[in-house]
């Protein structure tokens, strides 16, 4: 007496179509987990040792992040394009005597903290940054 097999063989569509579930459920898994791409900083622009307007336009974003508060990647960016500039000070200073801008107090002190996190020398003669006007 012959014997049939009773249980169904899976069809080769049936496999084709669970392992690109699960092929498609371990890339979703596992993107999840990549590292953020690095930050590119475009190169400073500095002309015989001067701060062109991009770098203060950087060091016044870097100083709106208030890097005591502001993400690892963040901070990186900015000492990054800090300590590239010919001088933190003198940028900040034309910056201000440029834009005609009278700092007080409180935003010495943000600057301060930016220069102090990135490793550079804190500003103690706040005259410059009391503009022209």
């Amino acid at each position: 007496m012959a014997t049939t097999n009773t249980k169904a063989i899976a069809s080769p569509r049936a496999i084709l179509l669970i392992s690109i579930l699960i092929g498609m459920a371990f890339v979703q898994v596992c993107g999840d987990n990549l590292p953020p791409p690095p930050v590119q900083v475009p190169p400073p622009s500095t002309r015989d040792g001067r701060c062109m307007l991009n770098d203060e336009v950087a060091f016044a974003v870097c100083v709106n992040l208030r890097l005591g508060r502001a993400s690892p990647s963040s901070k990186d960016m900015c000492c990054r394009w800090i300590h590239r500039m010919p001088s933190a000070m003198d940028c900040l200073c034309s910056a201000f005597r440029r834009a005609d801008i009278h700092v007080y107090a409180s935003v010495a002190d943000d600057i301060n903290v930016v220069l102090a996190v990135c490793g550079k020398a804190r500003v103690t003669d706040l005259n410059c940054f009391h503009g022209s006007g």
